[in-house]
């Protein structure tokens, strides 16, 4: 019957997309582990206990509520046909959704949680312990080498060389694999250090930058925009403390003392990805984001947007959603 429950849930999600959140526990992880190599998409919840009560949400044309109450060791199914109900279950999902771990980042969290010695007996317990399908082990071997080799990526080269582009490409793909991703670049740090100098605030951050056509600016030493790199580089710590895969774009000529701005651990573990293009073309590119860029204004939300699409990316400490044009 289990078999059976299962097989129903991947036709499902072939047709409308499954989604499903479990617990820590052995026996939850293992039936997630089943789920994840039919191809649905599984998250584990550290803050959910047996006690919590457990639901099944259909959305579609009609919407349905199906409860687990548990009574005497057993669930007792109750279905809910109500669209409030479905609301108030569909809201408290996608709030402990986000809050949840990937299955395959969660059980390679669990390998990486010894030394490196022994990483190749912790993998055989594990496929023996949650009785891991092929599909499955494979996915949490992908996050496994992610996150062992490569949990920060940087990407790096001259402006206008593509980097922007790469890294999209690149978060993209990792997200199909269902990791989760942070990217960052210091623009938007330089872009508040170049507020702080246009306003004049006279706190003496901004130094060296000037405004240019366009809505750019500019910098008269590589040094100017250092302290921008030293607010990415704690981004990149504090990332350290959680699990998503960090993608670092930054533009300097001198890229190795930029690079050590991130000091030796986190060098230690990363990859570099350095992006070239010719002179003809970064120029043209450069020249499009000289153009204005587009201003709208929303309630108290500010957006700017380039005509190359060279979009400041959103960051709690600033509210603007797109930047305006690359520095040089």
């Amino acid at each position: 019957m289990l078999v059976e429950i299962q097989e129903s849930w991947a036709q499902i999600n072939g047709r409308r997309g499954v989604r499903v959140i479990t617990r820590t526990e052995p026996a939850s992880l293992t039936a997630g582990a089943e789920l994840l190599a039919a191809g649905i998409e599984v998250r584990v919840s550290r803050a959910l206990t047996a006690d919590h009560l457990s639901y099944h949400l259909f959305s579609g044309s009609e919407h349905h509520t199906v409860l687990n109450r548990r009574n005497g060791g057993k669930d007792r199914p109750e279905r809910l046909d109500e669209i409030s109900a479905a609301k108030v279950f569909r809201s408290h999902f996608d709030e402990t959704w986000s809050e949840s771990e990937p299955i395959e980042s969660f059980l390679a969290g669990q390998l990486l949680a010894g030394p490196d010695s022994g990483l190749a007996d912790r993998i055989r317990e594990q496929r023996a312990a949650y009785q891991l399908p092929a599909k499955a082990e494979d996915a949490i071997l992908r996050h496994l080498a992610f996150r062992h080799r490569a949990p920060v990526v940087f990407v790096t080269g001259l402006p206008g060389a593509g980097k922007s582009l790469v890294r999209r490409a690149l978060a993209e793909e990792l997200r199909r694999w269902r990791m989760q991703v942070d990217e960052l670049n210091d623009y938007v740090y330089a872009f508040e250090e170049f507020l702080h100098a246009l306003m004049l605030l006279g706190d003496g951050r901004g130094a060296g930058f000037s405004a240019q056509q366009g809505g750019a600016f500019q910098v008269e030493r590589e040094d100017d925009l250092r302290p921008a790199l030293h607010t990415l580089g704690h981004r990149v710590w504090e990332n350290r403390r959680s699990n998503p895969i960090t993608i670092v774009e930054f533009a300097r000529a001198d890229t190795i003392g930029a690079l050590q701005v991130f000091g030796d651990k986190v060098l230690a573990a990363s990859q570099i990805i350095h992006v070239r293009a010719s002179d003809t073309k970064r120029s043209a590119r450069l020249a499009r984001r000289g153009e204005p860029p587009k201003i709208s204004v929303t309630g108290q939300s500010i957006s700017l947007e380039v005509s190359d699409e060279h979009r400041l990316p959103a960051t709690p400490r600033t509210p603007c959603t797109a930047g305006t044009t690359s520095h040089s």
